[in-house]
């Protein structure tokens, strides 16, 4: 122990906890595989064309265990995550996976993950104002995968894969890309949207006002949320 000082104690011990602490930290990273090959439209309507939102809640769970996104214990079973197919019949081209983590009218924000197979659209729409609550404004910010944004400005070119089914419906032509660690958000009240994952499906947070389905508007008139 001779000409051992504190510093080389202190030193030592640190770097000895520090060890030992590695293990249990990586532990809790969730490991990474490539996404699973891309769904067929079938696979997600039974014999009389109707929409299997089980089958698709079974694929946003692929895409969280491909991208390592944190499954919390009874996520599945939440009754608060919820996918829809806008009712067009074509979920792998414009669907949507979700969780509300929070929606407060009373103090006007909410916080909401969102969830996109690859290449996978969600429809065009607005927010309006509803009664009280103005016109909603959002922020996305992706954590896996990127994804592309249409609205206000100079018309753009569509990313590779957009649904040709809903050309016909397109009034947002500016694109934009978020990629993992970005935000961007709506530019103005009542903006035209919508949101097309990358070819590995995207996982992004939305921060917003206080969201209502009543303030919500479709420039494709078939659409239903």
């Amino acid at each position: 122990m001779k000409g051992l000082t504190r510093r080389d104690v202190l030193a030592g011990l640190a770097g000895g906890l520090a060890a030992a602490s590695l293990p249990a930290i990586t532990a809790c990273v969730p490991e990474k595989r490539a996404m699973a090959s891309k769904y067929k439209n079938s696979d997600f309507y039974n014999e009389k064309g109707e929409f299997n939102a089980d089958a698709a809640k079974d694929a946003y769970i692929d895409l969280m265990k491909s991208h390592g996104w944190p499954i919390p214990p009874g996520f599945r079973e939440n009754e608060n995550f919820w996918t829809v197919d806008f009712n067009l019949g074509e979920f792998t081209s414009v669907g949507l996976g979700g969780i509300f983590w929070h929606n407060d009218e009373e103090q006007g924000y909410m916080a909401h993950e969102i969830f996109l197979l690859p290449n996978q659209m969600i429809a065009e729409h607005w927010h309006v104002q509803a009664g009280k609550v103005k016109p909603k404004m959002e922020v996305w910010h992706t954590r896996y995968g990127m994804v592309y944004i249409g609205g206000n400005g100079e018309a753009t070119k569509l990313p590779d894969g957009f649904p040709k089914s809903q050309m016909p419906f397109l009034a947002a032509q500016h694109v934009r890309t978020i990629m993992p660690g970005e935000g961007k958000g709506l530019s103005i009240p009542l903006e035209k949207h919508w949101m097309v994952a990358g070819p590995e499906g995207a996982i992004a947070s939305e921060y917003a006002t206080f969201h209502t389905n009543d303030g919500l508007r479709f420039t494709n008139a078939k659409v239903k949320f």
